[in-house]
């Protein structure tokens, strides 16, 4: 007869912890890839304007600015005279990244309503395949993807390897806080990781 001691199963937490560990690693490689299209908001469509894009309606000049570089610096008034100058809303940067994308992963929460306002498609995928949704909830922009939520983006929007973003949210702080660090090492911001901490059970309740 085999002992007990022999006979006993695996302690219960076994099999949760592995399961966590293996969605991490998802998560590393899907993020990890996300993270080279932030770092292009701080490259790409930072200069001004070409001639073209300067003027789109009559009577009305768009900024020198470019759209893409006022969702970058926060400049909510350049934002709002590309709107009223008719800027294409929708026109993706090298990265495959809308202005809703940027406005998303920025936390620039006036620009992603005027945005939406001025028809700005909503599930528009980059080239790492994340919508504005999902990276206004992985950035913890509450205010952002409560206006996302509202407008009618898909809450169950995933990456390229299926994993959802309120399961990336319902993921282990100690499995995550690694990734997220890496993340906002790539693009050159601070990484604030008690404001990411504390927001993300928020977020995944929003999600929900």
């Amino acid at each position: 007869m085999l002992s007990s001691s022999t006979t006993r199963s695996a302690p219960a937490h076994t099999p949760t912890h592995a399961a966590q560990t293996r969605r991490a690693a998802t998560l590393a490689v899907s993020i990890m890839a996300a993270a080279s299209f932030s770092a292009a908001l701080f490259t790409t469509g930072c200069g001004e304007a070409d001639a073209d894009q300067q003027e789109h309606a009559a009577g009305q000049a768009a900024p020198e600015l470019t759209l893409d570089a006022a969702i970058v610096a926060g400049d909510d008034h350049a934002v709002h005279a590309h709107i009223l100058a008719g800027t294409p809303v929708d026109t993706p940067n090298a990265e495959g990244n809308t202005p809703l994308s940027m406005a998303a992963v920025m936390g620039r929460t006036y620009a992603a309503e005027v945005l939406i306002g001025a028809g700005a498609a909503l599930e528009p995928k980059n080239l790492a395949g994340t919508t504005p949704l999902f990276n206004a909830a992985f950035f913890c922009h509450p205010d952002v993807l409560q206006l996302l939520i509202d407008a009618g983006a898909d809450t169950g929007t995933a990456d390229p390897n299926g994993v959802t973003i309120l399961q990336v949210m319902e993921t282990p702080w100690e499995h995550v806080k690694p990734i997220y660090s890496a993340v906002y090492a790539s693009i050159g911001v601070p990484f604030d990781a008690a404001r990411i901490e504390s927001m993300r059970p928020k977020i995944a309740d929003m999600l929900r």
